[in-house]
């Protein structure tokens, strides 16, 4: 797999790696026999993000970029990729965060941080390992935060942080009520309720209010399409 090559990361390759990794993966999927634009997609993405945070001076960690990859070769979910950004921002833990792209790599968190939640702030990387697939109703989080596995028995669920645990829950459709942008089916949440996501050229705010779940430089980049049968890689 692309995530087990041996040679050293450079910041000049780590869009194709990282392209080449997420789409291993992908096509490792039951039903995702074939991607075939699936690697200039996922680069194209990164390298716009990768721009913006080298605009704004931003250091890249090639040790982060590796253990993205490294979960990548193993992962049976992609929310395990959730982890330490790529470019540091100067964001602290419990400040909020940007995710400019719904990818993990790309977050204004400082080094040893990760962007979590609705309304984001940054809290320490907890080394969490992989899950299973969850009922509606199930937990889905450990006390200390870390995710037991991925809500999907009955598609589609999402994680309800806003429980004692959190469990598993429906999504909801527009214009019903809402605490988490993943609890509304195809929208997102906007004071409370659930609206229809922002086309490509909106202003946006974050990755999960855009229909191609990517915002770079505050505007929805646009629509990234995946065969029938793939994941989605921008989650």
């Amino acid at each position: 797999m692309t995530g087990c090559r041996t040679e050293p990361l450079t910041e000049d390759d780590a869009a194709e790696r990282y392209a080449g990794a997420a789409c291993a993966w992908a096509r490792g999927r039951d039903d995702c026999a074939s991607w075939d634009d699936c690697e200039k997609t996922v680069s194209d993405v990164f390298a716009a993000a990768q721009a913006r945070a080298q605009a704004e001076g931003r250091s890249f960690d090639a040790t982060c970029l590796q253990s993205h990859l490294d979960v990548l070769a193993e992962a049976k979910y992609f929310y395990e990729v959730d982890g330490c950004s790529v470019y540091p921002g100067g964001a602290q833990a419990g400040e909020p965060c940007v995710r400019e792209a719904a990818l993990s790599v790309f977050a204004s968190c400082g080094e040893g941080l990760v962007c979590r939640g609705y309304a984001p702030v940054c809290e320490p990387l907890d080394g969490c390992g992989g899950g299973h697939g969850l009922m509606s109703g199930d937990p889905c989080r450990a006390g200390d935060g870390c995710p037991l596995g991925v809500c999907d028995r009955p598609e589609p669920s999402y994680c309800d942080a806003t429980q004692s645990p959190a469990v598993c829950a429906p999504v909801v459709a527009a214009g019903e009520a809402c605490t988490d942008d993943y609890g509304c089916l195809y929208g997102y949440c906007e004071a409370g309720t659930c609206v229809a996501r922002l086309a490509a050229g909106e202003p946006c705010a974050r990755a999960s209010q855009c229909a191609s779940r990517v915002c770079v430089a505050g505007t929805c980049a646009a629509e990234i399409a995946a065969p029938v049968g793939c994941p989605t890689l921008f989650p």
